[in-house]
């Protein structure tokens, strides 16, 4: 996972150093010191808080169909393109399982009725 500086925050979101500072000071941001004392804040934490980066022309840069775009951006779309992945599949594994547990509750109410059935006819 890409670590970012404060001093990149600030430049790529155009918000302010000390903006930044709160929102770690706060907890609103999560990130760890490095051995010199600088903050180093995970890409996707950035984008969690602040969003998407705003690009030098002043709009939020949005696709790889941007033909010019920085290391920053390019590795930020890489790891959410990993992580839709990631949830892409966990949706798929949740979505099977509700269609077995709706098989298992489909059949436990046949199993009900039948024995239901039985009992209104006398045969236990």
């Amino acid at each position: 996972m890409a670590k970012i500086s404060v001093s990149q925050i600030a430049k790529e979101w155009k918000v302010s150093r000390p903006t930044v500072q709160k929102r770690l000071k706060d907890g609103e941001l999560s990130g760890s010191k490095d051995d010199k004392g600088a903050w180093q804040i995970d890409a996707s934490e950035v984008i969690r808080c602040f969003g998407e980066p705003i690009a030098a022309a002043g709009k939020v840069a949005s696709n790889i169909s941007d033909n010019v775009t920085s290391p920053l951006q390019a590795e930020l779309t890489a790891t959410l393109k990993h992580q839709v992945a990631q949830l892409e599949a966990q949706l798929e594994e949740a979505n099977h399982m509700n269609r077995e547990l709706m098989t298992q509750v489909s059949s436990q109410q046949k199993l009900i009725e039948h024995k239901t059935e039985k009992k209104r006819f006398g045969f236990f």
